[in-house]
């Protein structure tokens, strides 16, 4: 490390030099896999793995031990024969974040998906044209807050558009909302780039709890 080091190579170099323990998480996932660094370079830094396959590139780093957290990209991975591990080539994060309550989040796709209408359920439970449109989605994430959609017919939706009743799947659980659009972003998935509604909950869920348990079983599979 040389005498100019930046605070993020001082900071990856005392995690490699004390194994200091990293909790390590796919962006969009809450589940945490244990990890330690094994050396840092001028652009890139390599810590152990957690699995051959990876369902996408990003990651969150938290280090409890020095209360920060950052993100990082798996850029390639490879195998230490003698050790037995598998390790991961991440790339330089561009800036250090102090520990927070994170939110939780949980991947659940392609186990739930999401049917949607903009007509309200009271309206829906008394109207008998069969014509009422619904649109069918696969859900990426879920957090307490919203979900994110797998925007795979491109539909465009400014944000601010309500579905006004919105029948959520995850696993064998149904939940009932409203949901609102806030954004759309673009996920890689493999070797797919997928558009990615973002949208709030508009209203309460009952069975909230019961939900996001199914979801939290879901996302550590």
């Amino acid at each position: 490390m040389g005498l100019f080091a930046s605070k993020v190579e001082k900071t990856l170099g005392k995690c490699k030099k004390k194994e200091i323990p990293l909790e390590v998480r796919y962006q969009d996932g809450n589940k945490a896999h244990p990890s330690k660094i094994i050396r840092v370079d001028k652009d890139k830094f390599l810590i152990e793995g957690f699995a051959e396959t990876l369902r996408e590139d990003g990651m969150e780093i938290t280090v409890k031990e020095l209360g920060v957290s950052f993100n990082t990209r798996v850029t390639h991975k490879t195998h230490d024969i003698r050790l037995g591990k598998l390790l991961y080539y991440c790339t330089f994060p561009t800036d250090l974040k102090p520990l927070a309550k994170r939110q939780e989040r949980f991947f659940v796709y392609p186990r739930a998906v999401c049917a949607m209408s903009e007509t309200s359920m009271e309206e829906l439970i008394g109207d008998h044209d069969e014509n009422v449109k619904t649109l069918k989605m696969y859900i990426w994430d879920i957090t307490h807050e919203g979900l994110d959609l797998v925007n795979s017919k491109g539909h465009a939706f400014e944000p601010g558009h309500k579905f006004d009743s919105a029948k959520i799947k995850v696993g064998k659980v149904e939940a009932m909302a409203s949901l609102q659009v806030t954004g759309e972003i673009t996920k890689e998935y493999g070797k797919e780039n997928l558009r990615i509604i973002q949208c709030k909950f508009a209203s309460k869920i009952d069975n909230m709890e019961e939900f996001i348990d199914i979801c939290r079983k879901i996302d550590s599979l």
